[in-house]
Protein backbone atom coordinates (compact mmCIF):
# COMPACT_ATOMS: atom_id res chain seq x y z
CA UNK A 1 0.00 0.00 0.00
CA UNK A 2 1.41 3.37 -1.03
CA UNK A 3 2.86 5.72 1.58
CA UNK A 4 2.25 9.44 1.07
CA UNK A 5 4.10 12.41 2.50
CA UNK A 6 0.77 14.05 3.20
CA UNK A 7 -2.91 13.53 2.41
CA UNK A 8 -5.56 16.23 2.00
CA UNK A 9 -9.25 15.35 1.98
CA UNK A 10 -11.10 16.69 -1.06
CA UNK A 11 -14.35 18.61 -0.65
CA UNK A 12 -16.33 16.38 -3.03
CA UNK A 13 -19.64 14.79 -2.08
CA UNK A 14 -19.21 11.02 -2.15
CA UNK A 15 -19.99 7.95 -0.09
CA UNK A 16 -16.27 7.10 -0.35
CA UNK A 17 -13.45 9.20 1.09
CA UNK A 18 -11.77 11.16 -1.70
CA UNK A 19 -8.35 12.69 -1.07
CA UNK A 20 -5.27 14.13 -2.73
CA UNK A 21 -2.03 12.39 -1.76
CA UNK A 22 1.44 13.85 -2.24
CA UNK A 23 4.82 12.18 -2.65
CA UNK A 24 7.26 15.04 -3.01
CA UNK A 25 5.77 17.35 -5.64
CA UNK A 26 3.79 14.56 -7.32
CA UNK A 27 0.03 14.60 -6.70
CA UNK A 28 -2.28 11.58 -6.71
CA UNK A 29 -6.02 11.00 -6.41
CA UNK A 30 -6.99 8.57 -3.63
CA UNK A 31 -10.37 6.87 -3.30
CA UNK A 32 -10.94 4.99 -0.04
CA UNK A 33 -14.11 2.93 -0.33
CA UNK A 34 -16.66 2.82 2.47
CA UNK A 35 -18.60 -0.38 3.14
CA UNK A 36 -22.18 0.02 4.34
CA UNK A 37 -23.35 -2.13 7.23
CA UNK A 38 -25.45 -5.00 5.95
CA UNK A 39 -24.44 -4.30 2.33
CA UNK A 40 -20.77 -5.26 2.50
CA UNK A 41 -20.89 -7.96 -0.20
CA UNK A 42 -22.56 -5.68 -2.73
CA UNK A 43 -20.19 -2.82 -1.93
CA UNK A 44 -17.15 -5.10 -2.26
CA UNK A 45 -18.40 -6.15 -5.69
CA UNK A 46 -18.55 -2.48 -6.68
CA UNK A 47 -14.97 -1.98 -5.45
CA UNK A 48 -13.84 -4.97 -7.51
CA UNK A 49 -15.65 -3.82 -10.65
CA UNK A 50 -14.27 -0.28 -10.57
CA UNK A 51 -10.73 -1.42 -9.91
CA UNK A 52 -10.95 -3.95 -12.76
CA UNK A 53 -12.14 -1.20 -15.09
CA UNK A 54 -9.09 0.92 -14.28
CA UNK A 55 -6.82 -2.08 -14.75
CA UNK A 56 -8.22 -3.20 -18.09
CA UNK A 57 -10.08 -0.30 -19.72
CA UNK A 58 -7.89 2.75 -19.15
CA UNK A 59 -7.11 3.30 -22.82
CA UNK A 60 -10.57 2.29 -24.08
CA UNK A 61 -12.34 4.73 -21.77
CA UNK A 62 -9.66 7.45 -21.69
CA UNK A 63 -9.30 6.99 -17.92
CA UNK A 64 -6.63 8.58 -15.72
CA UNK A 65 -3.50 6.47 -15.23
CA UNK A 66 -3.89 3.76 -12.60
CA UNK A 67 -1.20 3.87 -9.91
CA UNK A 68 -2.54 1.32 -7.42
CA UNK A 69 -5.65 -0.82 -7.05
CA UNK A 70 -5.57 -2.26 -3.53
CA UNK A 71 -8.68 -4.38 -3.13
CA UNK A 72 -7.85 -5.71 0.35
CA UNK A 73 -7.46 -2.20 1.74
CA UNK A 74 -10.32 -0.88 -0.44
CA UNK A 75 -8.16 1.84 -1.94
CA UNK A 76 -7.71 3.14 -5.48
CA UNK A 77 -4.90 5.52 -6.43
CA UNK A 78 -4.87 7.38 -9.75
CA UNK A 79 -2.78 10.04 -11.38
CA UNK A 80 -4.32 13.39 -10.40
CA UNK A 81 -5.89 15.00 -13.48
CA UNK A 82 -8.12 17.96 -14.22
CA UNK A 83 -11.45 16.98 -15.76
CA UNK A 84 -13.77 19.26 -17.64
CA UNK A 85 -17.41 18.74 -16.69
CA UNK A 86 -19.86 17.71 -19.40
CA UNK A 87 -22.64 20.22 -20.00
CA UNK A 88 -26.24 19.43 -20.79
CA UNK A 89 -25.88 20.09 -24.49
CA UNK A 90 -26.37 18.59 -27.94
CA UNK A 91 -22.61 18.12 -28.23
CA UNK A 92 -22.52 15.99 -25.08
CA UNK A 93 -25.40 13.88 -26.40
CA UNK A 94 -23.58 13.52 -29.73
CA UNK A 95 -20.36 12.45 -28.01
CA UNK A 96 -22.07 9.88 -25.77
CA UNK A 97 -24.30 8.33 -28.45
CA UNK A 98 -21.40 8.26 -30.94
CA UNK A 99 -19.24 6.54 -28.33
CA UNK A 100 -22.00 4.02 -27.71
CA UNK A 101 -22.28 3.29 -31.43
CA UNK A 102 -18.58 3.14 -32.26
CA UNK A 103 -16.62 2.09 -29.21
CA UNK A 104 -18.81 0.26 -26.68
CA UNK A 105 -19.34 -2.87 -28.75
CA UNK A 106 -15.58 -3.25 -29.30
CA UNK A 107 -14.61 -3.01 -25.63
CA UNK A 108 -13.67 -6.34 -24.10
CA UNK A 109 -15.31 -6.16 -20.68
CA UNK A 110 -15.68 -9.93 -20.23
CA UNK A 111 -14.04 -9.63 -16.79
CA UNK A 112 -17.16 -7.82 -15.49
CA UNK A 113 -20.34 -9.54 -14.20
CA UNK A 114 -23.14 -9.97 -16.73
CA UNK A 115 -26.52 -8.47 -15.85
CA UNK A 116 -29.27 -11.01 -16.50
CA UNK A 117 -32.92 -10.38 -17.24
CA UNK A 118 -33.84 -12.04 -13.93
CA UNK A 119 -31.69 -9.46 -12.15
CA UNK A 120 -33.82 -6.62 -13.57
CA UNK A 121 -36.97 -8.16 -12.15
CA UNK A 122 -35.48 -8.99 -8.75
CA UNK A 123 -34.03 -5.50 -8.39
CA UNK A 124 -37.27 -3.82 -9.38
CA UNK A 125 -39.29 -5.90 -6.95
CA UNK A 126 -36.90 -5.12 -4.09
CA UNK A 127 -36.87 -1.39 -4.75
CA UNK A 128 -40.61 -1.19 -5.29
CA UNK A 129 -41.27 -3.11 -2.08
CA UNK A 130 -39.35 -0.42 -0.17
CA UNK A 131 -41.26 2.42 -1.78
CA UNK A 132 -44.23 3.66 0.20
CA UNK A 133 -45.93 5.34 -2.75
CA UNK A 134 -48.77 2.98 -3.78
CA UNK A 135 -49.03 4.38 -7.29
CA UNK A 136 -45.38 3.59 -7.96
CA UNK A 137 -45.83 0.09 -6.61
CA UNK A 138 -48.76 -0.55 -8.94
CA UNK A 139 -46.80 0.72 -11.93
CA UNK A 140 -43.87 -1.47 -10.92
CA UNK A 141 -46.00 -4.61 -10.82
CA UNK A 142 -47.10 -3.96 -14.40
CA UNK A 143 -43.54 -3.25 -15.49
CA UNK A 144 -42.50 -6.62 -14.02
CA UNK A 145 -44.95 -8.27 -16.38
CA UNK A 146 -43.42 -6.46 -19.35
CA UNK A 147 -39.92 -7.51 -18.34
CA UNK A 148 -41.19 -11.09 -18.13
CA UNK A 149 -42.91 -10.77 -21.50
CA UNK A 150 -39.71 -9.47 -23.12
CA UNK A 151 -37.41 -11.77 -21.18
CA UNK A 152 -36.15 -13.75 -24.17
CA UNK A 153 -35.59 -10.64 -26.29
CA UNK A 154 -33.56 -9.01 -23.52
CA UNK A 155 -31.64 -12.24 -22.86
CA UNK A 156 -30.66 -12.56 -26.53
CA UNK A 157 -29.65 -8.92 -26.92
CA UNK A 158 -25.96 -8.04 -27.09
CA UNK A 159 -24.22 -7.29 -23.81
CA UNK A 160 -21.57 -4.57 -23.91
CA UNK A 161 -19.61 -2.63 -21.34
CA UNK A 162 -22.09 -0.53 -19.37
CA UNK A 163 -21.23 2.23 -16.92
CA UNK A 164 -24.42 1.46 -15.01
CA UNK A 165 -24.98 4.96 -13.61
CA UNK A 166 -24.46 7.22 -16.62
CA UNK A 167 -25.74 10.50 -15.20
CA UNK A 168 -24.39 13.72 -16.62
CA UNK A 169 -22.25 14.33 -13.52
CA UNK A 170 -20.42 11.05 -14.20
CA UNK A 171 -19.51 12.15 -17.73
CA UNK A 172 -16.28 14.16 -18.03
CA UNK A 173 -13.77 15.29 -20.60
CA UNK A 174 -10.06 14.60 -20.23
CA UNK A 175 -7.73 16.11 -22.81
CA UNK A 176 -10.79 17.01 -24.89
CA UNK A 177 -11.93 13.37 -25.05
CA UNK A 178 -14.97 11.82 -23.40
CA UNK A 179 -14.40 9.81 -20.24
CA UNK A 180 -16.38 8.59 -17.23
CA UNK A 181 -15.95 8.52 -13.47
CA UNK A 182 -17.45 6.42 -10.65
CA UNK A 183 -17.28 3.04 -12.34
CA UNK A 184 -18.52 0.96 -9.38
CA UNK A 185 -21.74 0.00 -11.17
CA UNK A 186 -19.99 -1.09 -14.37
CA UNK A 187 -21.19 -4.40 -15.76
CA UNK A 188 -21.80 -6.24 -19.03
CA UNK A 189 -25.30 -5.06 -19.86
CA UNK A 190 -27.70 -4.08 -22.61
CA UNK A 191 -26.56 -0.78 -24.19
CA UNK A 192 -30.05 0.63 -23.65
CA UNK A 193 -29.29 0.71 -19.90
CA UNK A 194 -26.78 3.56 -20.08
CA UNK A 195 -28.81 5.48 -22.65
CA UNK A 196 -31.88 5.21 -20.41
CA UNK A 197 -29.87 6.57 -17.43
CA UNK A 198 -28.82 9.61 -19.42
CA UNK A 199 -32.32 10.15 -20.79
CA UNK A 200 -33.86 10.17 -17.30
CA UNK A 201 -31.17 12.56 -16.09
CA UNK A 202 -31.91 15.00 -18.93
CA UNK A 203 -35.68 14.60 -18.86
CA UNK A 204 -36.45 18.07 -17.50
CA UNK A 205 -34.56 19.58 -20.45
CA UNK A 206 -37.21 18.85 -23.07
CA UNK A 207 -35.44 20.12 -26.23
CA UNK A 208 -32.42 17.96 -25.37
CA UNK A 209 -34.43 14.78 -24.76
CA UNK A 210 -36.20 15.29 -28.08
CA UNK A 211 -32.81 15.71 -29.73
CA UNK A 212 -31.50 12.61 -27.95
CA UNK A 213 -34.44 10.49 -29.13
CA UNK A 214 -33.82 11.57 -32.72
CA UNK A 215 -30.19 10.49 -32.34
CA UNK A 216 -31.12 7.16 -30.79
CA UNK A 217 -33.59 6.35 -33.57
CA UNK A 218 -30.67 6.40 -36.01
CA UNK A 219 -28.54 3.98 -33.99
CA UNK A 220 -28.37 0.48 -35.45
CA UNK A 221 -28.56 -1.17 -32.04
CA UNK A 222 -31.41 0.98 -30.71
CA UNK A 223 -34.38 -1.05 -29.45
CA UNK A 224 -37.23 1.24 -28.44
CA UNK A 225 -39.10 -1.43 -26.47
CA UNK A 226 -36.11 -2.38 -24.32
CA UNK A 227 -35.15 1.29 -24.00
CA UNK A 228 -38.59 2.16 -22.58
CA UNK A 229 -38.34 -0.69 -20.08
CA UNK A 230 -34.89 0.50 -19.02
CA UNK A 231 -36.23 4.03 -18.60
CA UNK A 232 -38.97 2.69 -16.32
CA UNK A 233 -36.40 0.72 -14.35
CA UNK A 234 -34.18 3.78 -13.98
CA UNK A 235 -37.09 5.96 -12.84
CA UNK A 236 -37.84 3.47 -10.06
CA UNK A 237 -34.17 3.52 -9.01
CA UNK A 238 -34.25 7.34 -8.85
CA UNK A 239 -37.53 7.39 -6.93
CA UNK A 240 -36.16 4.87 -4.46
CA UNK A 241 -32.93 6.82 -3.97
CA UNK A 242 -34.87 10.05 -3.43
CA UNK A 243 -37.83 8.67 -1.48
CA UNK A 244 -36.87 10.89 1.42
CA UNK A 245 -36.83 13.96 -0.84
CA UNK A 246 -40.17 13.82 -2.64
CA UNK A 247 -40.23 17.57 -3.19
CA UNK A 248 -36.94 17.49 -5.11
CA UNK A 249 -36.90 18.39 -8.76
CA UNK A 250 -35.35 15.04 -9.74
CA UNK A 251 -37.96 13.01 -7.83
CA UNK A 252 -40.86 14.88 -9.41
CA UNK A 253 -39.36 14.60 -12.91
CA UNK A 254 -38.70 10.85 -12.52
CA UNK A 255 -42.24 10.23 -11.29
CA UNK A 256 -43.72 12.17 -14.18
CA UNK A 257 -41.56 10.33 -16.71
CA UNK A 258 -42.41 6.94 -15.21
CA UNK A 259 -46.13 7.62 -15.61
CA UNK A 260 -45.63 8.62 -19.26
CA UNK A 261 -43.46 5.60 -20.07
CA UNK A 262 -45.84 3.21 -18.36
CA UNK A 263 -48.59 4.60 -20.57
CA UNK A 264 -46.38 4.23 -23.65
CA UNK A 265 -45.97 0.56 -22.78
CA UNK A 266 -49.77 0.35 -22.70
CA UNK A 267 -49.63 -0.16 -18.94
CA UNK A 268 -52.33 1.92 -17.30
CA UNK A 269 -52.20 2.62 -13.61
Amino acid sequence: MMKFDRIEKLNIKSRSTLSAGYIGSKKFFIKKYTLRKGKESGDLLKVRCEQLCYKHLSSSLNLPKLIEADYNNRQLVLDFVKFRNARASKKTIDDITDFQSRAMKRIDASFLPIVTCDYYGVTLRRLAAELQDKDITKASNRIFAQFEKNKHTIAKSAKHFSHGDLRLENVKYLNKRLTMIDLEHSRMDNPMCDLACLYVDLYDKKPLTDYMMNKLAKMEEFDEGIFNLMVCRRCIEVLHALKGHKDSHSYIAAKRLLILKVQSLDLHQ
